[in-house]
């Protein structure tokens, strides 16, 4: 696993329990995935349209919260390892008005 990226799709189609120790360790070493995502969402309110973009400060609020580029949706970073929540480790989650809802349940 040395010098091999991992990503939120590795990490969903693998059991982590079943990683070697060596392998377990190099996905800690290097953290959770927080790249720049384009997660846009179109929205209303009092007649007044505007769009709500993810922000990349979200990483340092929340330090259990990753993205991933190629499904452009945030996850739940030890849920990805040990399991949790479908719409944190599955689909990932991509609502921006309730954001910050989701977050305070998870």
């Amino acid at each position: 696993m040395e010098g091999i990226d991992y990503s939120v799709k590795y990490l969903q189609d693998i059991k982590f329990d079943q990683l070697s120790f060596s392998e377990k360790v190099e996905i800690k070493r290097k953290g959770r995935l927080t790249p720049p995502l384009f997660v846009e969402q179109a929205s209303s309110s009092n007649g007044r349209s505007y769009t709500r973009q993810f922000n990349i400060a979200m990483y340092d609020k929340h330090e259990w919260l990753c993205g991933c580029q190629y499904y452009n949706a945030l996850f739940c970073f030890p849920c990805l390892l040990f399991g949790g929540d479908h719409s944190w480790t599955i689909k990932g989650v991509t609502d921006l008005k309730h954001l910050n809802e989701k977050i305070l349940k998870h």
